[in-house]
């Protein structure tokens, strides 16, 4: 862990980018559009995270979501527990320059889906303001992001932390960043990539989906230096397998890329509604 001691360490801004290994081809759109990128930073750079994650009681002390403490970046920037590497590292992950790469990333496919977006806004895709999610801000960019280091609880018996959902209708991107703590033995807690079995799905809230209804796509194990970024849509529904029990917390860095600023407030219905998953679809990509 990072001590006031320690000699800052410091590494070229673009290189901090979990995405700097991305490559448009390896993106894959079924069953909906997704990324996966293993060893996704440099070894010298992920040691040095690693090596200065914040600490686990200034973690648990954030804010808890869904059996998880993590850090919002609007505070991890400001506080004094935090590394300047860390800093430096949430700094990129908040820029318009991440949001771009994830942008050239997914272009083809927000336009398939959505292409009232950019008639909205006005301007082209890569062109929305983009910058950090802060609640106390007067006023909010195009897309708001956050870069979040966060811990599961930690549980001695199986346990799900998250059962199959959609994420919030007016997130765009989002962006899980495994750190596998060295030692942990545990199975399980990947990410699981879902479709519906037969459509259209019944709701059991506004975002959840009983696994009965669902067929497991891709599973993401939860690994080192490993990012998973997918694209919000009512297809994407996704959930964290069973982790055996264990002491080791489950580490990672939540990424979020929201739009605040909608006139219609979401991408799309909460829940979807029945057509939803009928008429979407995605087809290859139109570069």
């Amino acid at each position: 862990m990072h001590t006031p001691t320690e000699a800052p360490v410091t590494f070229g801004a673009a290189q901090l980018s979990i995405l700097k290994n991305a490559r448009p081809e390896d993106v894959r759109w079924d069953p909906y559009p997704h990324i996966v990128i293993e060893n996704a930073l440099d070894e010298e750079i992920y040691a040095a995270l690693e090596a200065s994650y914040p600490a686990e009681d200034l973690v648990r002390s954030a804010k808890h979501v869904y059996n998880r403490d993590q850090i919002q970046a609007y505070e991890g920037l400001n506080h004094p527990g935090i590394s300047p590497l860390w800093k430096d590292f949430m700094r990129w992950h908040i820029s318009k320059e991440f949001y771009q790469e994830m942008a050239a990333l997914f272009a083809p496919w927000v336009r398939q889906l959505y292409p009232w977006l950019e008639l909205e806004k006005g301007y082209p895709l890569d062109q929305f303001t983009a910058g950090v999610r802060d609640p106390l801000a007067a006023s909010l960019p195009d897309v708001c992001l956050d870069c979040q280091p966060g811990l599961n609880v930690v549980s001695e018996e199986p346990v799900s932390f998250r059962s199959a959902h959609l994420d919030a209708h007016n997130k765009l991107f989002t962006g899980l960043f495994y750190m596998r703590i060295p030692g942990d033995e545990s199975v399980g807690g990947d990410l699981m990539l879902h479709r519906v079995k037969q459509p259209p799905p019944t709701f059991e809230t506004a975002t959840t989906i009983s696994e009965d209804q669902l067929e497991p796509v891709r599973t993401v194990r939860y690994g080192r230096n490993t990012a998973v970024f997918f694209m919000n849509s009512p297809l994407s529904i996704h959930g964290v397998s069973v982790r055996t029990g264990t002491t080791v917390p489950r580490r990672l860095v939540n990424l979020v890329a929201g739009l605040y600023t909608l006139k219609n407030k979401g991408l799309y219905p909460s829940p979807p509604p029945d057509e939803a998953f009928f008429n979407t679809r995605f087809d290859a990509p139109v570069w």
